[in-house]
């Protein structure tokens, strides 16, 4: 069993980190309801990777290598750009006709069209394959997050309009908010599930960028379309915020193949697969020598 100290600071750990998740998920609300979907977005994206590169080597031991903190500030620069370039600013007041006509503007219905059809392609290979991999799970994963963020600012923003003015024309009715709620809950527990399951995707360092960075850019595409948050960019606005989206991009692909150092092969004798040395093959020239030596040796002795 392992010692008393180390099931304390296990247990310590444990309450210090729910405790992070709880309160980072508490202003993570907040800031879905203030801000625009896209500062949102990128804000918890860029204080997700500050935290995972800052703790993963005291915490889990992880070594951060050159090729990680290129990955970290490719993407930590391109999160900025787009954040800086995005809209700053938000409406808190939808009716649930105003949400109607935004779900059903041509580039918020062709984007999000494609982005459930490459869903439904990937999830259907990961059956037929049965293994789902880091890159197919990180666009799924960045699916459930996004439709997350959108459902819920919509959910807060409805909510606030009716709390607002509660005998406006065009509230949104009880069952409705309580159907988006509902859609709510169920996708924060499949977030979670997707939380846990990315921990069998090898270091932290190595692959929660890739989650991390992946669901941003979802977000801020799909979200960004649906609350029309682009309709104001100029050129240059444009051009800069394309450009943080590469640098995201790059970003990923570096972090990705930024993995530790392999371990050094075992001996042959420590290794059970079939291309293994066997014990005969070792012993044959031992023996040869003996072999060889034996006449000398009984030469000597004679004489």
């Amino acid at each position: 069993p392992p010692p008393a100290g180390s099931a304390r600071k296990a247990w310590l750990l444990r309450l210090i980190g729910w405790q992070i998740w709880f309160d980072g998920q508490a202003l993570n609300q907040a800031a879905i309801l203030l801000a625009p979907a896209t500062i949102a977005a990128c804000a918890t994206f860029s204080s997700a990777l500050l935290a995972n590169t800052l703790l993963a080597p005291v915490v889990l031991g992880e070594r951060l290598t050159r090729a990680h903190g290129w990955g970290v500030l490719l993407l930590a620069s391109g999160g900025s750009t787009v954040m800086a370039t995005a809209a700053h600013t938000s409406r808190f007041s939808y009716t649930p006709e105003e949400f109607m006509a935004m779900c059903t503007r041509p580039p918020f219905v062709l984007s999000m069209s494609a982005a459930l059809a490459t869903a439904v392609f990937l999830a259907a290979r990961a059956v037929k394959q049965s293994a789902l991999g880091a890159w197919s799970f990180a666009y799924l994963y960045a699916l459930n997050g996004t439709l997350l963020l959108l459902l819920t600012k919509s959910f807060y923003v409805m909510l606030a309009h009716k709390f607002v003015d509660p005998e406006a024309q065009g509230a949104a009715s009880l069952s409705l908010m309580g159907a988006l709620g509902g859609l709510v809950f169920v996708l924060n527990v499949s977030l979670m599930v997707c939380q846990v399951a990315s921990t069998r995707y090898g270091d932290a360092l190595q692959n929660l960028p890739l989650f991390l960075g992946s669901g941003a850019m979802m977000q801020v595409s799909l979200c960004g379309t649906f609350f029309d948050e682009f309709n104001a960019f100029s050129p240059a606005r444009l051009t800069a915020f394309l450009s943080g989206f590469l640098l995201m991009l790059v970003g990923l692909v570096a972090t990705t193949r930024a993995g530790a150092a392999p371990p050094p092969r075992p001996l042959p004798h420590d290794d059970a697969d079939a291309d293994a040395i066997d014990a005969a093959s070792l012993a044959e020239p031992l023996l040869a020598a003996a072999a060889a030596a034996a006449p000398a040796a009984v030469a000597e002795a004679a004489s």
